[in-house]
């Protein structure tokens, strides 16, 4: 599959194998397949849709990621704070300590670990079920790339035991 934009900047997504239009060109933003699931976004609104375009989780979300094993990171926009929820929607943890970081940057790709940017560049490590595991003290801005964290020119890896 490959997205597609049309001439309005919408977003749609096309099967390279029999060359047909999958979801036709209606989304601000279409992410890639990832976990079963497609994060859309529409009217500053962001949820999930599966392969056929049925929606899956509402979209009501301010920010969103893709899956990764099952999970991912949301900004709910009813408590302005960012949640973990699963493939149904459900949350899983409530990062109530989180509520002032200005957005997520990434999650590596087993799932474990999500980056977020808060203030002063600084960022936090937080565990699949949402308690924090570190938050940097440099002013660096990092970032995640597999099961390695690269911040201020040095690399980390992400050992999980």
């Amino acid at each position: 599959y490959i997205n597609i934009i049309n001439e309005n900047r919408k977003w749609g997504l096309l099967d390279l194998k029999t060359g047909k239009t999958v979801i036709s060109c209606q989304y601000d933003y279409l992410s890639c397949l990832s976990d079963g699931l497609i994060q859309v976004k529409s009217y500053d609104k962001c949820g999930y849709i599966d392969i056929n375009d049925n929606e899956i989780i509402n979209l009501s979300f301010t920010e969103a990621l893709s899956f990764s094993n099952g999970r991912t990171f949301v900004r709910s926009n009813i408590k302005d704070q960012y949640i973990i929820i699963d493939k149904k929607g459900n949350v899983v943890a409530d990062c109530k300590e989180l509520e002032y970081r200005n957005s997520v940057i990434g999650i590596n790709d087993n799932g474990t670990f999500i980056m977020l940017n808060g203030y002063n560049n600084r960022y936090s490590l937080v565990t699949s079920d949402g308690k924090v595991w570190f938050t940097n003290t440099s002013a660096s801005r990092g970032y995640i790339f597999g099961d390695y964290i690269f911040d201020n020119g040095k690399m980390y890896e992400i050992i999980i035991q």
